[in-house]
């Protein structure tokens, strides 16, 4: 399907995509100092996750998205494809390598349960409509959704915050998807326009000293850009 969206003769397409957004909103906004440290070393999330926990890179990285997002052992033992008890022994581990996870879960949580809403780094509130319900399930749930909200809103409004800039700056956007746009730029433009995309983004945006840097490619389409 990428190979169909070609970029017009004399033009290249160039591709943006948000270098692990969600993880390092949730490195800057948990300050976990392993988490910082790998984002520091220019490493990624998942294989540092691996190398802490002495696990296989895939097991790994499916642990790190059940578990910043709140999930419990069942949920996770599903992930996994074990046991609980042996998922409960995962979350346990896990909480200890990353202890500024576990501080922020536990927080969220809190705020959940007493303000039934929480709010992104920006200051954009989510009302948990979940705990306004006596069903214990129901209130879980909207305790992951308090886990979720601040991670996944702050990241996308960095994006967003992205976008606007570039508009300002006549940037010819093409197409979002996630945290990745797309641009079309003249052929002889490209690659300094790519340059500067790089340089440019990462200065828009600072959590607690996080920078949100980008990985820029070009193609003549949406696939060639994407390799």
């Amino acid at each position: 399907m990428r190979k169909l969206f070609v970029a017009p003769p004399g033009k290249k397409m160039v591709r943006m995509d948000y270098d692990q957004l969600e993880w390092r909103v949730l490195a800057a906004v948990t300050q976990d100092p392993i988490l910082l440290k790998a984002l520091e070393s220019g490493k990624k999330i998942h294989q540092v996750t691996a190398e802490q926990m002495n696990i296989e890179y895939d097991k790994a990285k499916r642990g790190n998205f059940a578990l910043i997002y709140g999930a419990q052992a069942w949920t996770l033992a599903q992930n996994l494809q074990c046991t609980i008890n042996e998922a409960k022994e995962f979350m346990k581990l896990y909480f200890e390598k990353f202890p500024g996870v576990k501080k922020y879960q536990e927080t969220m949580r809190e705020i959940a349960i007493s303000k039934k809403q929480v709010s992104n780094w920006f200051g954009r509130t989510r009302r948990i409509d979940a705990m306004y319900v006596d069903q214990w399930r129901v209130k879980e749930e909207g305790i992951k959704e308090a886990v979720n909200t601040p991670i996944q809103g702050t990241g996308g409004e960095v994006c967003k915050i992205g976008m606007i800039a570039l508009h300002k700056h006549n940037a010819p956007m093409v197409l979002q998807i996630h945290d990745e746009l797309l641009f079309e730029v003249a052929e002889k433009d490209a690659t300094e326009y790519a340059h500067w995309l790089k340089v440019f983004v990462p200065s828009l945006v600072e959590i607690n000293g996080v920078r949100f840097l980008v990985d820029v490619k070009i193609g003549q389409n949406w696939w060639e850009c994407s390799q």
